[in-house]
């Protein structure tokens, strides 16, 4: 998964929720990479409602749980070409290979290890 924006194309990359359990449009909510505050927020209509806060340097972002993210790999960029983040299954036979994180219409985004961050505690 790769969040942020590519600076030539202006493409910006982001996870967007579906707008209902049974409507699959894009809903209210995003996940963003904030490249200059260096966290993860999930945002409803453009307003930070969860941050993820800094990434420490034990790896880990401070308002995730650990054992959710004990899995992955983090890789950021930062040039003149892009703003990024980026996640991956690390190499490990214990782990499957797919990211699994969804952002649902509440704000609640979820992994196979459990909740990351939810928009209805306001973690800002």
């Amino acid at each position: 998964m790769k969040l942020g924006v590519n600076r030539k194309s202006g493409h910006n990359w982001s996870l967007v929720s579906v707008l209902s359990g049974s409507i699959i449009k894009s809903g209210e909510f995003s996940l963003e990479w904030e490249p200059k505050e260096g966290q993860l927020n999930i945002k409803k209509s453009g307003k930070v409602y969860w941050k993820s806060r800094k990434l420490g340097r034990n790896g880990f972002f401070e308002n995730i749980p650990v054992n959710v993210q004990d899995m992955y790999e983090y890789n950021i960029v930062s040039n003149k070409d892009e703003d990024s983040f980026a996640l991956k299954v690390k190499d490990d036979q214990n782990y499957k290979k797919i990211v699994g994180w969804e952002l649902d219409w509440t704000g609640r985004l979820t992994s196979d290890e459990g909740e990351i961050g939810n928009a209805d505690v306001l973690l800002i």
